[in-house]
């Protein structure tokens, strides 16, 4: 049996923060999200297309990451320097000549947290895709449960169900409605991911697990239909955990939700009592297991079909296969999607192209609950990641 498995979160995942913003206008003021197909964000609320990155021209400019793991990957690229502190051990000027910004596969199993600071110089640029994050653990048994399975998932305040045809399973949750909450509990786990929808128009929200709260934010100046918004591994299968998503924001900025996932044990049940036949969980396009043998094949070209269409951006893969990294998207087929390849050094009038048709304050926004958040964003001209 295999050892070892991954999970993949692309770069437009609140789990990350991006500092000095999440998503703006113009590469040497921060960040901002570029899609293969669609380019640069023009106006709010755009859904993009193709493969997701995030950018920067700006020196100082970083990214952080909490994880719980045995190895990471960052993968993107960059024609600049950059550095890396992780768990408190800096290092500094680094680069690279492919898509592997950075790797790490030697760490202790356990708890980490890693930043990583783009330090370019006139004209060029870093682009961040994804993290891959390795976990020393037995390859889990992966059980999705969708927004409108009520009987895992339990909501409380006002909620709407809403469709789209970008969001996988076409129905999402979503809530404009302050303390609006959705829970359930569930045993025998050792990660557990949200998903849902990040787009102009959302905004803070708080994830208790067991307890500890983690306030994130799902603002973005695309729309963005799903996405990771939190993730938790090293849970202990042997206990029962209480997860709650809860809309922190002032009314009228919105929280949606698509799904929630766990990473069993293969010999266990996620909740207490058996679900009813019309309410079991449905399987989701991560590939779980060694990709030997027949139906691992099929079930692997099931989810690279699935993630053409969705994007979905959860892997799961066995240990002797570390080098096929999320729904048979290698990495020397990705690299030329960034524009930093495309040059030595990409102009400043490329870079921001489309600044002038990026508001410098958020329109129609209600006001959050933390004022200096809107103000620090009006200073700026881009969205905060968290405060």
């Amino acid at each position: 049996m295999a050892t070892s498995w991954n999970i993949t979160l692309n770069d437009t995942s609140p789990v990350f923060t991006y500092d000095p913003c999440y998503d703006g206008f113009g590469l040497g003021n921060g960040w901002q999200v570029w899609y293969s197909e669609t380019g640069y964000n023009t106006a709010p609320a755009n859904t993009g297309n193709g493969i997701s990155a995030h950018i920067t021209s700006l020196a100082g400019a970083n990214v952080t990451l909490s994880f719980y793991g045995s190895g990471i990957e960052l993968h993107g690229t960059a024609n600049c320097t950059f550095d890396v502190t992780l768990d408190g051990t800096f290092s500094s000027a680094l680069n690279s000549t492919s898509n592997v910004l950075y790797s790490n596969q030697t760490l202790s199993e356990g708890i980490h947290l890693l930043t990583l600071t783009a330090q370019p110089t006139s004209g060029q640029q870093l682009a961040l895709e994804n993290a891959v994050i390795y976990i020393g653990q037995a390859i889990p048994q992966i059980e999705s449960f969708s927004n409108t399975n009520t009987t895992f998932l339990n909501y409380a305040g006002n909620w709407t169900v809403g469709t789209d045809v970008h969001v996988p399973g076409g129905d999402f949750h979503s809530t404009e409605t302050m303390g609006s909450s959705v829970s359930t509990s569930f045993g025998g786990s050792s990660a557990v991911v949200i998903q849902g929808i990040v787009n102009w128009g959302n905004w803070q929200y708080t994830v208790s697990l067991n307890g500890t709260q983690y306030v994130l934010n799902a603002s973005s100046f695309w729309f963005i239909p799903d996405t990771t918004l939190f993730y938790e591994g090293g849970l202990d299968p042997g206990q029962t955990y209480v997860l709650n998503i809860t809309d922190s924001s002032e009314d009228g900025n919105k929280l949606s939700i698509n799904s929630v996932t766990l990473y069993q044990l293969q010999s266990t049940t996620s909740i207490g009592s058996t679900l009813p036949s019309s309410s079991k969980p449905s399987k989701t396009g991560e590939i779980a297991g060694s990709v030997a043998g027949a139906a691992v094949l099929l079930a692997f070209v099931v989810g690279f079909l699935f993630w053409r269409r969705s994007r979905r951006p959860k892997t799961v893969i066995s240990a002797p296969d570390l080098d096929v990294l999320e729904n048979e998207n290698i990495p020397e087929a990705r690299a030329t999607y960034f524009p930093a390849l495309s040059a030595a050094h990409i102009s400043s009038t490329t870079a921001i192209e489309h600044a002038g048709d990026f508001p410098l304050v958020p329109i129609s926004r209600k006001t959050s609950t933390d004022d200096s958040l809107h103000r620090r964003e009006s200073e700026i001209g881009c969205i905060v990641d968290r405060w």
